[in-house]
């Protein structure tokens, strides 16, 4: 800017930020638009010390006037002359430690011995509820793939904790008649035993408990909830729990080799009266059938 001896001169001052400059349209430090109440005319009253000043320069891009480098807005047209890149964030790294490795492999062998666990129930086992598994050599293994079919197991021997008499006595379980029952003599069952002894060594696949059928009776006598289930074989009790509803009630039960099995009662069925009859005191069942494949010696 050539500036003369007493030329009139406004000199600015921001109301924005404060600068003070002189004449210009635009605030060069924030681009304000000078307010005039905050101006004053000057001269001066000497000629200028003309100096040649040698400065960076930055041409607007918006109306293509020469400014300082320093200025912020164009002293011209206000418009902003420049801005440095916003930094940007870079992307964070993944790390993995050797504790969160660990962690991930455990968790994945523990999901890959349980998805084993479930489809060897499933072609095993069944869906039953209640299942023993025994530890089978190669040549056991080849023994038992190479037996006869399922069948109904014979059971040549039994011994039941206590017996109504002989018209409700432990033979009865084993006899294949609908018309006769077991009934326990001791308080309401809770408590008892039935072992079975076969004819000869057994794969086991499961074990058939007949309740009552005839409504009546079904309801006045005390009825078997939950038992353990324990073999010559496999002496870790294995539980199970029976539906409290008539007829034949299947437990999914898996040994090998047994020759002998105890059944014991854990839990009960309540009795109730039924058709105006009192409730019986006894814990009743019809019948017990086991099933599973002859081992060869």
């Amino acid at each position: 800017m050539d500036i003369e001896k007493g030329q009139a001169l406004l000199q600015h001052t921001c109301k924005n930020c404060d600068t003070t400059f002189i004449d210009g349209d635009f605030c060069p430090e924030c681009g304000e638009w000078p307010d005039e109440s905050g101006s004053e005319e000057f001269a001066l009253d000497n000629e200028p010390e003309t100096r040649t000043i040698s400065f960076a320069t930055i041409t607007c891009s918006s109306c293509g006037t020469d400014n300082p480098s320093t200025n912020r807005h164009c002293e011209e047209c206000g418009a902003r002359l420049h801005q440095g890149a916003l930094p940007v964030a870079p992307q964070p790294m993944i790390k993995t430690s050797a504790g969160v490795r660990a962690v991930a492999i455990i968790g994945t062998v523990i999901i890959l011995v349980t998805l084993g666990s479930v489809i060897f129930n499933r072609i095993f086992v069944g869906d039953g509820s209640a299942a023993t598994d025994a530890t089978l050599t190669s040549s056991e293994t080849t023994q038992v793939i190479a037996q006869a079919p399922l069948v109904a197991v014979p059971v040549i021997d039994w011994e039941c904790s206590s017996e109504l008499g002989a018209q409700f006595a432990c033979a009865n379980l084993f006899d294949g008649d609908p018309e006769t029952s077991w009934n326990d003599d001791s308080s309401r069952g809770e408590g008892a035993t039935i072992t079975a002894t076969f004819d000869g060594a057994y794969s086991l696949e499961s074990i058939i408990l007949t309740n009552l059928a005839e409504d009546a009776r079904f309801e006045r006598n005390y009825r078997i909830q939950g038992v353990d289930i324990v073999s010559d074989n496999s002496p870790i009790a294995a539980p199970a729990i029976i539906p409290d509803s008539m007829g034949p009630q299947v437990i999914n039960y898996l040994t090998l080799r047994t020759t002998t099995i105890t059944i014991s009662v854990t839990t009960i069925y309540a009795s109730a009266e039924s058709e105006g009859e009192p409730a019986f005191d006894e814990l009743a069942l019809q019948e017990i059938e086991f099933f599973g494949r002859a081992v060869t010696p």
